[in-house]
C-alpha cells in the first residue's frame, strides 16, 4: 500500500519556503538600502571636504593677495573697528570726498570675511597659530594637535567629519612679506600657522535628505513588488500542490481499491516498494512491510516453465518494459506460503519527475489454466474417439433392384460387404416381418411373439 505523507506537510513546507523567501528578500532590500544610504553619506562628506579644501585655497589666495598689497583700506565704520594689531603701521586716510578709511591686515580681513560667511551658513575659515598675536586666532584642541603635527613635519592637511560639519585644516608657511608683522626669530619657510575651515552640513544634508527619501521610497516599492511576487508564487505553488495532492489521492484510491494486484518496483535493484490490498491477499502477505521485505526472487521459483532461470528472464522482461513502455507476459509466481501459481504480468514504465519506476499488474490465472487443461483433455479424448470411428459420406451408387453397391473399381458388391469394407460397422442377420411373411407364410405369422400373445 502507498503510504502518503501527512496532508498538511507539503503546505507547511511551502509556507516555510515562503517565509524564508520573505526574510531573505527583506534582508537583501535592507542591505541595499543601508549600503546606498551609507554611500550617499560618503558622497556628502566627500563633497563637503572638497568644498573645505576649495575654501581653504581661496582664503589662502585672498590672504596672500592682501599680504602682497601690504593690507587693504576699508571704510572706518562701527562694524569694522581699527586693526589694533598693526601697531605702528596702523594708518587712517581720508578720501577726497572726506570718507575715512582704515588699513587692516590680512588676518583681520579674513576674520571679518569668515564671520560674515558663518552668519550666512556658508563654509568659512580662519587663521590659527600655536603662537597667535591675536587671541581670536588661538587654536582649539583639534587645531592645536594638527599644528603640532605640521610643525613636526607630518602631513600638512587634515580633515574631521562630525555629524553637523566637516572640518579641514591646512598649514601655511612664512614668506619674506610676512616678516614685517612677525618677530625676527621667525624665519621664512617655517610653519607659522594654518587655515582652519568648517563646512556646515545643513544644506548638503537637506539635499541628501531628498535623495535619501527617493532612495527609501524606491526600495520600499521594490520590496513590496518582491513581496507581491512571492505571494503570487506562493499561491501558485499552493494551487499546484493541491492539484498534485488530489491527483495523488485519486491514484492512491485507484491503487488501493483495484481488484488486480498492483505493486511498484524501483531501480536499481528493481525491488518491490509498495503493494495494494489485492497484492497482499494474492501473495499471502500479512502486511505491506512483509511483502516488500521479500525480493522478486523470493516470490518466484528458481526456474520458469520454459526452463530459464527466473532471475535471468526477469531482467529481460524489465528491460523490454523500459524500452517499449509496457510488457505483458505469463509468469509463474510463488506465494509467501510456498505455493506456485501462474499469472499474467503487465509491467508499465512510469515517470515521476526525473525518476523512473515500474508498476506491475498481476492476475492469478490458475482457474483459467485449469479450465484450459480440462478443455485440452476433452479435445484429446474427442480426437482419440474420432480416430476410432469410420463413417461413410458422399454419393453411393446402389442398384434399385438387388440393392448391390458399385465400389470404386466399378464392381458390384453386396451392401454387407461394402459397408464392412468402408466402416467399422458389423452386421448381424435377421428377417424383417415383411420378408418373414413372404418366405414362411402363415407359419411365420403363427410363430411371431405378437401372434402368440393374441392367441
Amino acid at each position: 500500500m502507498l503510504t502518503p505523507s501527512p496532508a498538511n506537510a507539503p503546505a507547511r513546507e511551502i509556507g516555510k519556503l515562503a517565509g524564508i523567501s520573505v526574510s531573505l528578500w527583506t534582508v537583501l532590500i535592507a542591505m541595499s538600502l543601508t549600503l546606498g544610504l551609507r554611500e550617499q553619506q560618503k558622497n556628502i562628506m566627500k563633497q563637503a571636504e572638497e568644498e573645505a579644501q576649495t575654501t581653504a585655497g581661496m582664503d589662502l589666495s585672498f590672504r596672500n593677495w592682501i599680504i602682497g598689497h601690504g593690507g587693504i583700506y576699508v571704510p572706518n565704520a562701527g562694524s569694522t573697528p581699527s586693526d589694533t594689531f598693526l601697531g605702528a603701521r596702523a594708518q587712517e586716510i581720508k578720501t577726497r570726498s572726506g570718507q575715512s578709511l582704515s588699513l587692516i591686515s590680512h588676518a583681520y580681513a579674513m576674520r571679518q570675511l569668515s564671520e560674515a560667511r558663518a552668519k550666512q551658513g556658508l563654509p568659512y575659515g580662519r587663521l590659527v597659530s600655536s603662537k597667535p598675536k591675536d587671541p581670536s586666532n588661538a587654536p582649539d584642541e583639534w587645531e592645536r594637535s594638527a599644528l603640532a603635527g605640521f610643525e613636526s613635519g607630518r602631513e600638512e592637511t587634515l580633515s574631521l567629519h562630525t555629524g553637523s560639519r566637516v572640518r579641514f585644516i591646512r598649514a601655511f608657511r612664512l614668506d619674506a612679506t610676512c616678516l614685517s608683522c612677525h618677530t625676527a626669530e621667525e624665519s621664512p619657510g617655517g610653519v607659522r600657522g594654518a587655515i582652519s575651515v568648517e563646512v556646515p552640513l545643513g544644506d548638503l544634508n537637506a539635499i541628501g535628505g531628498g535623495l535619501r527619501r527617493h532612495w527609501i521610497i524606491g526600495h520600499a516599492l521594490l520590496w513590496l513588488s518582491g513581496l507581491l511576487g512571492i505571494l503570487l508564487a506562493y499561491k501558485h505553488l499552493k494551487r499546484s500542490e493541491k492539484d498534485l495532492s488530489e491527483s495523488e489521492d485519486k491514484y492512491r484510491n485507484l491503487f488501493e481499491t483495484s481488484q488486480d494486484a498492483l505493486m511498484t518496483l524501483a531501480p536499481p535493484s528493481w525491488a518491490f516498494t509498495s503493494g495494494n490490498t489485492a497484492t497482499l491477499a494474492m501473495f499471502r502477505a500479512g502486511s505491506e512491510t512483509e511483502f516488500i521485505s521479500k525480493g522478486p526472487q523470493d516470490l518466484s521459483p528458481e526456474r520458469q516453465p520454459d526452463g530459464r532461470l527466473s532471475s535471468e528472464k526477469a531482467r529481460e522482461m524489465i528491460a523490454a518494459a523500459l524500452a517499449r513502455g509496457a510488457n505483458l507476459f505469463e509468469w509463474t509466481h510463488r506465494r509467501i506460503t510456498g505455493e506456485d501459481f501462474p499469472a499474467d504480468v503487465l509491467l508499465t514504465r512510469m515517470n515521476l519527475g526525473d525518476k523512473v519506476f515500474l508498476q506491475a499488474t498481476v492476475r492469478d490465472i490458475s482457474e483459467r489454466k485449469q479450465e484450459q487443461a480440462k478443455r485440452e483433455a476433452l479435445l484429446a479424448e474427442l480426437k482419440e474417439t474420432l480416430a476410432q470411428v469410420k463413417y461413410l459420406s458422399g454419393l453411393i451408387p446402389i442398384c434399385a433392384s438387388c440393392k448391390k453397391i458399385r465400389n470404386d473399381k466399378g464392381e458390384w458388391e453386396t451392401v454387407e460387404h461394402y459397408v464392412t469394407a468402408h466402416s467399422d460397422a458389423k452386421f448381424s442377420h435377421g428377417v424383417c416381418p415383411d420378408c418373414g411373411v413372404k418366405l414362411y407364410g402363415k407359419y411365420y405369422e403363427e410363430k411371431t411373439p405378437e401372434n402368440k400373445k393374441g392367441g
